[in-house]
């Protein structure tokens, strides 16, 4: 049993080293609607409409919900989903970190001081 929990942290270490943050950008890159979002701390999983809408073209990036929209630059770094909107010389970056992410499901973790929301986006 030991030795199978060591082949599946090492394949996940091996996993996770493999793809730089440039590469993880680049595969990253599509059209994603949000599916679900919870609230830490609840349990309960919420559908949302699809006009929420993440645009990721490396290196640039759109996002609109049907009422707002902005559009910026982004990149990868240490799991981090880094947006930055702006200009040369001031640039707002939010961070947002990457709890899942596979082919067709992103899952983000959204902080506000008020609370902090999980979103899963499809393709």
């Amino acid at each position: 049993m030991k030795i199978i929990f060591t082949c599946i942290f090492l394949s996940i270490f091996v996993l996770t080293i493999s793809c730089s943050d440039s590469e993880m950008g680049e595969e990253l890159s599509g059209q994603w609607k949000a599916n679900t979002i919870s609230v830490s701390g609840d349990s309960v999983q919420h559908q949302l409409s699809n006009k929420i809408e993440l645009d990721l073209n490396y290196p640039e990036y759109k996002f609109s919900n049907g009422q707002v929209s902005e559009e910026g630059s982004y990149y990868i770094k240490d799991q981090f989903l880094n947006l930055e909107k702006g200009t040369d010389t001031v640039k707002n970056v939010r961070k947002i970190e990457i709890l899942k992410f596979s082919n067709d499901s992103l899952e983000l973790l959204l902080i506000d001081p008020a609370s902090q929301r999980k979103v899963l986006f499809i393709r």
